[in-house]
């Protein structure tokens, strides 16, 4: 008789089964807004790099251009075309800055809106280059000349 109420005990009971379940919605909760932090930290992170390294290469092949000494916007794109998102980076004085910046939007090639405060210093009207320059990182959208508007 024994014996056959082993064989019948085998298992978890219910209890179990729930509290192992909710230990794991629990730590789902807690996790998943985390790991969609370090993927959007990644993404911005992987931005900066590529425009980073688009203006290391436009700053060198245009040094000697006399708009070379202006302010720049450039402007990376990610995502599919049903979600494209645009990231907006500044180099002002020849540093490139390497948070984001927010306040402009693209709409074309040679169209970006919108103005951005860095240091004091509003910057609007962001127009097309004039510069002859061929844009090597696929995921750049443009280098934009960006006017710097007195305080």
């Amino acid at each position: 008789m024994k014996k056959l109420i082993k064989k019948l005990k085998k298992g978890f009971t219910i209890t179990e089964l729930v509290i192992v379940i909710a230990v794991i919605a629990i730590l789902a909760a807690v996790l998943i807004p985390t790991f969609a932090n370090v993927i959007n930290n990644a993404n911005e992170s992987a931005a900066m790099q590529e425009a980073r390294s688009e203006w290391s290469n436009f700053s060198v092949e245009v040094a000697t251009e006399p708009a070379a000494e202006n302010d720049f916007l450039i402007v990376h794109k990610s995502g599919d075309e049903a979600a494209l998102t645009y990231t907006y980076f500044i180099v002002v004085d020849g540093q490139f800055q390497t948070k984001p910046v927010e306040g402009f939007t693209y709409y074309n090639e040679s169209t970006v809106t919108g103005s951005t405060t860095f240091n004091n210093m509003t910057f609007n009207n962001a127009t097309k280059i004039t510069i002859d320059y061929e844009i090597e990182t696929s995921s750049i959208v443009g280098i934009f000349d960006l006017t710097q508007q007195s305080a």
